[in-house]
């Protein structure tokens, strides 16, 4: 008896050290999990070489120990039209006057500076805050003590005129790229004091892949138009999807998800073979959804996807695009919080300062072989 104790024990230390490392699938993962996962969202499982049992017990573990929840409320300034976080935690909100107030991760906000107008989009990259207006696209420099102290009217580090240019229908920053999109075209700046390389494709939201090098572009008729960074020239189209409202990237299974503008349901592409597939996000685990999905964010470190629908984020296992969550919320505007691996939520705000709130999303970070 006390040997198979202190094997047991043994077992237990070993086994157990850094089970929350690594934080993606890994190995044999991809295939298990998945399957746990597509049983729990009833869908058909893809690897079908093992018996069940064990994704079955799996899945019972996920349902019984998985974490996608609320997990805490900030409050955020009054008039609030936009927000973004950076990957370190910083917020960056927007009010309605085009005020651009900061706070780090558990602070209050502060006023940093302020835009012409409040903005068609905003993003943090690192210690930089870019913010395009239908005027211009301002960038805003961060340094360590701005950020501790904000003076709270602080010069732009470069401003880029959108003179006689339509209105922004998409924004995002990746690679060191600025990406705009308009009903007539996308513009990709790697930097703004150099005019952008324009593609004459309508955009009606546009993503990145995570490393910068590729461009992905949804226009009004579904196609998702796949653009070379460097060269600004586009390579492929992705075909078979609709119409769509957002578009996220997950470089775990290299895979591009769009919201359907028609249904609650996401148009899924595997960029290695360009194969398409459609998955609705209601199941009898997630609930039903009369219309579609309005935002779309992926948590890096685990590459699970959320989807923002009438009041409830569904959370998608992406290697098989699992639909296996419903949280409610209340929220209209996604952010990821990368390194507090938390997926946070703001909804636009008119209501006195200080009442109204942002919901923080966290997952329990174990390793999904043990789930």
């Amino acid at each position: 008896m006390t040997v198979a104790v202190l094997v047991a024990l043994a077992v237990l230390v070993t086994r157990g050290y850094r089970l929350d490392w690594p934080q993606d699938m890994y190995f044999d993962e991809v295939y298990h999990a998945r399957t746990a996962f597509e049983l729990l969202a009833q869908r058909e499982p893809y690897e079908w070489t093992h018996p069940h049992l064990a994704k079955e017990i799996m899945a019972l573990g996920i349902l019984a120990f998985g974490d996608d929840r609320v997990v805490g409320h900030e409050a955020v300034p009054s008039d609030t039209v936009m927000a973004a976080v950076g990957n370190d935690g910083l917020r960056v909100y927007a009010l309605a006057d085009g005020t651009i107030e900061i706070a780090e991760r558990g602070s209050s906000p502060q006023s940093v500076t302020q835009l012409l107008g409040p903005p068609r989009g905003m993003a943090v990259d690192g210690d930089r805050i870019f913010a395009v207006t239908d005027e211009e696209i301002d960038e805003i420099d961060l340094t360590p003590s701005l950020r501790a102290t904000p003076p709270g009217h602080v010069s732009f580090s470069k401003v880029r005129a959108r003179e006689a240019e339509p209105r922004v229908t998409s924004f995002a920053v990746s690679g060191d790229r600025v990406l705009v999109g308009t009903a007539r075209s996308l513009a990709i700046y790697t930097t703004l004091d150099a005019a952008p390389v324009v593609i004459a494709i309508p955009t009606v939201a546009v993503t990145a892949k995570t490393d910068g090098s590729e461009v992905y572009a949804l226009d009004p008729q579904g196609i998702v138009h796949v653009i070379s960074a460097d060269t600004g020239q586009e390579t492929r189209a992705l075909t078979g999807g609709r119409p769509g409202t957002a578009i996220a990237y997950a470089l775990g299974p290299n895979r591009l998800f769009v919201a359907r503008a028609d249904a609650a349901s996401l148009d899924v592409y595997e960029l290695e073979t360009g194969s398409h597939d459609s998955v609705p996000l209601a199941n009898a685990r997630t609930g039903t959804f009369s219309s579609a999905a309005s935002a779309l964010a992926v948590v890096p470190r685990t590459d699970f996807l959320y989807a923002l629908d009438e009041g409830h984020v569904v959370v998608v296992e992406t290697h098989g695009t699992s639909p296996f969550a419903s949280i409610p919320v209340t929220g209209s505007m996604l952010g990821v919080d990368g390194e507090g691996d938390k997926l946070s939520m703001w909804r636009r705000s008119l209501s006195p300062a200080g009442t109204s709130s942002s919901p923080r999303i966290g997952r329990d970070a174990r390793r999904f072989s043990t789930s």
